[in-house]
């Protein structure tokens, strides 16, 4: 399997294994696709539910794991396919409660603060040209980065 190369080089996970966070990751780009603008990879998702998995949402931790091995032993070469031959697989199992909490938390992570973990560089703000607005408020000066 190989990782995009934005993971590959990436070793600071918190709860996903590479392994996870690379097929998590192929899944949160299906459902926020880079065109003209970033897409979930660019804006950092994965980290903002590994991040997450650690805190608020560790409940979910458990099923991340188990949906990512069932979905990888569904589809074990998913991550080698097409984007539109992922695409046609992901219809067959859109309705499934693991896809619909994935997709639940990357929209999180894309349109969320980026203090969260994801949104990086207010891929998503900007992309909405609401960045702007957000340098207006008590939270002025802050830099809305993770660091």
């Amino acid at each position: 399997m190989a990782a995009p190369a934005l993971l590959a080089a990436d070793s600071a996970w918190i709860t996903l294994t590479p392994r996870e966070a690379a097929w998590l990751d192929a899944l949160c780009e299906q459902i926020v696709p880079a065109d003209r603008d970033p897409g979930a990879r660019d804006a950092g998702v994965v980290h903002y539910i590994d991040k997450q998995l650690a805190g608020p949402l560790k409940r979910f931790r458990a099923a991340y794991r188990d949906g990512l091995a069932e979905f990888e032993r569904a589809k074990p070469d998913f991550l080698k396919l097409p984007f539109d031959e992922q695409t046609a697989y992901l219809k067959t199992v859109e309705t499934t409660s693991f896809f619909q909490m994935v997709v639940d938390h990357t929209m999180q992570g894309f349109y969320g603060d980026p203090s969260h973990g994801g949104n990086r560089g207010r891929a998503s703000w900007k992309m909405m040209k609401i960045d702007r607005f957000l340098d207006h408020g008590p939270w002025q000066g802050h830099t809305h980065e993770v660091k």
